[in-house]
């Protein structure tokens, strides 16, 4: 049906979970027969605006008359409902999984969960719905029964325990009362752990905002959207963004928007974010839209031309990671482009996850150093150690820009394949640098997961991600090559046994370019003992010679050891 949509917030009682930071993904569901179910990536801040992916429905039914859809961030399924009729109880709850492989024309198989999980005898059919998921793992399936249909009735919000074979929460449902008395659509934002809801009245008049206290059901008025828009579906995002669907008899030339609702202070603005179909499909009807907060994700933070990586993490705290890089599970972060940039730093500095330490780019060192911002010489080879991590066994793909061209697109810059890692253990990595690279910086990529074949991009406008693990991107800096001159000088001369003899070694290098983990080995000759050694930088050591570890050493620039014997 089209008409007035007036959103109410929704006050649950339960602690406040960390917030959404991610990319939005949203649902819509029309009433139609057969249904429709498409697949968006709302942003307003793009021009053309993001258009839609149609889902094809498959399994135990294809089309629902429920006006009211959820999506479950813990396992990234929907869940529809079948009604006897639109506006009548019993209902039946179905559960789609989504299948992104065959992008961009992904389908979704239902299954019956749950018959008559609305009962005959209800006041009406579901006319909204949404999960609340909790950090410390609570789950609970909320919907908004019962419409006016230009009458009147009075509405109720059922809710259900989805870890407990879908059974309806004791004092549920309650009734909706105040300056609202039914509902016809659900959001949650998890931030603040409150719900937000639409209510539909005939007309088209401007929606309204409301707030309500989920234990009690009572209503109070907020404020009002400034724009005349449809409303009947609303949902928050995984970027902490509340959306609302505007079907074709509201929207600008008869094309349905997903609108970003800015709800800072009354009229609450509105701006279109995505395109939900094209001006001649007719199945356009759309009733509910369900998006995914607070569904987390870890990014790569390479610059941008060399696309983005999605790997989806746990939504609760408590729930072990299944394989990750490094002694730290990746936090959840902010959208892609915000992060991404020359430094590939930007996942670097981010503590999202609670007691975080901010740095979770923590899997791949050289010479026992992390490896950003290291500096690796034209024509040379490393060994890359990778640390491997979480409760399963993984696979590890990597990709070096080897040319420095701003992507991993070339042929031998996948460095490594679908490399079997466990919990607890390391991979080595081999990569040697081509002579003929122009000097300066460059980017690699991590990505371990239990999935296999992964890219070194996602579509994530598609849906494209890897379902767990973690992808980390580093930037490294090539060097033209040094050339390195030993020399080695002692005082006095002659020397008197009993004497102390001085001798320095002095390490330059001629260039063209920096020298790393520069090493010095001099063996003591015979007939003397070993007083002293100090190098000018790095350390050294001497159990019977002398090995300094000088680390880096500029062009231009020298290091020197001074070494102190006594003469027997």
């Amino acid at each position: 049906m089209f008409a007035l949509a007036v959103i109410l917030a929704v006050a649950a009682p339960l602690a406040p979970r960390q917030a959404a930071a991610g990319v939005a993904k949203c649902f819509a569901m029309t009433d139609t027969s057969p249904g429709r179910l498409i697949y968006v990536v709302p942003n307003s801040g793009i021009s053309p605006l993001p258009s839609y992916l149609d889902v094809t429905l498959t399994g135990a039914r294809t089309s629902f008359n429920g006006e009211g859809s959820a999506y479950r961030p813990s396992n990234q399924k929907m869940y529809l409902f079948q009604c006897a009729a639109d506006n009548a109880a019993p209902c039946d709850l179905y559960e789609a999984t989504v299948d992104f492989s065959t992008s961009p024309n992904p389908t979704a198989t239902t299954v019956l969960v749950q018959a008559d999980i609305v009962p005959s005898g209800a006041v009406g059919a579901v006319e909204g719905a949404i999960f609340e998921t909790q950090a410390d793992g609570t789950e609970f399936l909320y919907a908004a029964v019962g419409e006016s249909d230009g009458g009147s009735i009075q509405g109720q919000i059922y809710k259900w325990d989805p870890n407990n074979s879908w059974a309806v929460e004791t004092g549920y449902p309650i009734n909706i009362t105040g300056a609202a008395s039914f509902l016809t659509g659900l959001a949650y934002e998890s931030a603040s752990d409150s719900f937000y809801g639409a209510i539909n009245l005939t007309g088209g008049i401007n929606p309204r905002i409301y707030s309500i206290n989920l234990t009690t059901g009572a209503t109070v008025l907020l404020g009002s959207v400034e724009d005349e828009i449809d409303g009947e579906g609303y949902a928050f995002g995984a970027d902490g963004k509340q959306y609302m669907e505007d079907e074709a008899d509201f929207s600008d030339f008869g094309i349905p928007y997903i609108h970003e609702i800015d709800q800072v202070s009354p009229p609450f603005g509105t701006t279109p974010s995505a395109i939900i179909t094209d001006y001649n499909v007719t199945a356009r009807d759309y009733e509910s839209i369900a998006c995914n907060d607070p569904e987390r994700s870890d990014f790569g933070d390479a610059p941008t031309s060399y696309g983005v990586a999605v790997h989806s993490i746990p939504v609760f705290d408590a729930t072990p990671s299944p394989v990750h890089l490094g002694p730290l599970r990746p936090d959840n972060d902010a959208d892609p482009v915000s992060q991404s940039g020359a430094g590939a730093d930007g996942d670097d500095n981010t503590a999202t996850e609670p007691n975080g330490s901010g740095n979770d780019e923590d899997g791949v060192t050289l010479t026992g150093t992390s490896l950003q911002d290291q500096n690796l010489n034209l024509g040379s080879s490393y060994t890359l150690v990778v640390a491997t991590n979480g409760t399963d066994s993984g696979y590890l793909n990597a990709w070096f820009d080897l040319n420095a061209d701003g992507d991993f697109d070339d042929a031998g810059e996948q460095i490594a394949a679908n490399l079997a890692g466990t919990s607890g253990g390391t991979i080595n990595v081999p990569v040697t640098i081509p002579p003929t690279t122009a000097a300066g910086p460059t980017y690699a990529r991590f990505r371990y997961s239990t999935e296999q074949n992964l890219p070194s991009e996602d579509d994530f406008l598609t849906g494209a991600e890897a379902g767990d693990g973690e992808v980390e991107d580093y930037r490294v800096v090539l060097n033209a090559g040094s050339d390195l001159q030993v020399t080695k000088s002692g005082s006095p001369d002659p020397v008197r046994i009993g004497e102390n003899l001085t001798y320095t070694i002095t390490v330059t290098n001629n260039g063209p370019g920096a020298a790393t983990g520069v090493t010095i080995n001099d063996s003591l000759p015979a007939g003397v003992t070993h007083v002293s050694t100090t190098p000018s930088q790095g350390s050294c050591s001497d159990p019977d010679g002398v090995v300094c570890e000088l680390g880096t050493l500029g062009f231009p620039g020298s290091a020197t050891v001074t070494v102190v014997v006594t003469v027997n």
